[in-house]
């Protein structure tokens, strides 16, 4: 593959949920994946969720992918949970960056809305996918860039990420 075929994303995620003078949980997860027209070519990501450690590495081969020396054969595009990616809503399986675990996903179009970026009123999709106990509501505009996405942590806390301004 051509050099400007490759992608590399570097993703930091730190916070703290504080409860009067203690902290009640913790999470820092610090990712950077190297992308090969479209597939993960490399992965290296280290994450502490409320004190409990994740390794993930991982390097695809000629007819593999290897994440911490275990080998999944046959994988062909492997694929993360990388949402600003929308060939995402088409795989089967997800590897985890978290936690390494390469899961089964069921992706489902939920229907068209309309969605408020910085007060501007978009037409947006909305996809849910699902893989064991996670389920995470997608939102992308009508030419397929990420918007935003929702879940429900084991908390039961709502979580959302989504775009602060959009380019239309």
């Amino acid at each position: 593959a051509a050099d400007d075929e490759q992608t590399t994303i570097t993703s930091n995620a730190s916070f703290q949920v504080k409860f009067l003078f203690f902290t009640a949980y913790s999470y820092e997860h610090n990712n950077m994946e190297v992308w090969n027209n479209g597939c993960l070519a490399r992965i290296n990501a280290v994450t502490n969720d409320n004190g409990s450690d994740y390794i993930v590495n991982g390097s695809s081969s000629k007819d593999s992918f290897i994440i911490n020396q275990e080998e999944y054969a046959d994988t062909g595009c492997v694929r993360t949970f990388a949402y600003w990616d929308p060939r995402l809503l088409k795989a089967k399986r997800l590897l985890n960056s978290q936690t390494g675990e390469y899961l089964d996903v069921d992706v489902n179009f939920m229907g068209k809305e309309h969605f408020v970026i910085a007060d501007d009123l978009i037409p947006a999709k909305r996809y849910r996918l699902r893989a064991e106990s996670i389920v995470i509501d997608l939102w992308y505009s009508e030419n397929m860039q990420w918007l935003a996405l929702q879940t429900t942590t084991e908390g039961g806390n709502q979580l959302r990420y989504q775009l602060e301004q959009i380019q239309i």
